[in-house]
């Protein structure tokens, strides 16, 4: 009997120390977590010359939530895009008016935070995607964001929200490539009317898609598959600026020595429709030495023009 309690003494005496140390481990896990405190965070902002982003580190509070963290990584951004850039003054004199979230409910799927912004953002000029990219970029690095809805004074100002893959910008000196399949418009050489063409191709983050898109059109199909092409390689054309939906587009003299008013149709369509199968642009304004010009007697802007495309049923 003297030696079962004995043993039973052993046991419980084990179970207790057990319990004892298990006790100070975990106290001893809390107190490094409250004491440590501090996380770092990816950040980014943009280059000196404003064509491209740089990544850094910053210490942040692990202790923060939605909103607050938020905030404090856009005062970060912001602050190292005031000091990197020429035009600081801007970039000081724009504010966060309201951020809106629900990183925290888990009944919330979107993981989406929505940024309304002061009306300075529009002073930016050509500054603005890479400073819409430096936000993205920096709040996408948290775990539970993968994409920025941006508004200015209460007003959307796009149509999505946006995440890295929304821009073609160099990241730390590097120009990421994109694979993307685009919608051409060449010559159906049986029915002499535009027919879609589908291309996949790469390009670089430092081209312009829409300026991309038509060196597409110049190099004209790739195979034999009764198509010809409507530019020609030396053809001189390029997109100028787009704004407001309208790509203005200038064109060389060249572009009007055709042996047709239907092919002047067809050639510039081919131009309209292709540019319009970007999200980007719903209306084409073609122009000469900076002025505006009429093609094929077309009043300018021109809209898509599907009523000169081979459909389906016709093959």
């Amino acid at each position: 009997m003297t030696k079962r309690m004995g043993f039973l003494g052993i046991f419980i005496s084990i179970i207790l120390l057990t319990g004892c140390l298990y006790n100070e481990t975990n106290k001893q896990e809390e107190y490094t977590d409250v004491n440590e405190g501090v996380m770092e965070q990816k950040i980014y902002y943009v280059t000196e010359d404003g064509t491209g982003l740089v990544s850094d580190y910053i210490e942040l509070d692990s202790n923060l939530h939605d909103e607050t963290l938020v905030r404090e990584i856009l005062d970060n951004v912001f602050h190292n895009n005031s000091i990197n850039r020429e035009n600081n003054s801007v970039f000081e004199s724009i504010e966060v008016l309201d951020i809106d979230s629900q990183l925290s409910n888990k009944r919330n799927n979107s993981k989406r935070v929505n940024i309304n912004l002061s009306e300075e953002y529009f002073d930016l000029d050509n500054d603005n995607i890479s400073f819409r990219a430096s936000i993205v970029y920096s709040l996408v690095e948290l775990d539970n964001v993968n994409s920025v809805f941006f508004l200015v004074e209460g007003s959307d100002l796009s149509d999505a929200p946006l995440n890295k893959s929304s821009f073609n910008i160099s990241v730390d000196g590097e120009i990421p490539s994109k694979d993307e399949r685009f919608n051409l418009y060449f010559i159906d050489n049986e029915t002499m009317k535009l027919r879609l063409y589908e291309k996949q191709a790469k390009y670089d983050a430092d081209e312009l898609k829409e300026n991309f898109v038509l060196q597409l059109l110049r190099e004209g199909p790739t195979d034999e598959s009764g198509y010809a092409g409507t530019l020609s390689e030396e053809e001189e054309i390029t997109i100028d600026s787009v704004k407001d939906g309208i790509a203005f587009v200038e064109v060389g003299s060249d572009f009007f020595v055709v042996e047709s008013k239907e092919k002047e149709e067809l050639k510039a369509y081919s131009v309209v429709n292709t540019l319009t199968e970007l999200s980007n642009i719903n209306k084409v304004q073609f122009t000469q030495d900076g002025m505006n010009v009429s093609v094929a007697g077309y009043e300018n802007p021109l809209s898509s023009n599907l009523d000169i495309v081979t459909k389906e049923e016709e093959d």
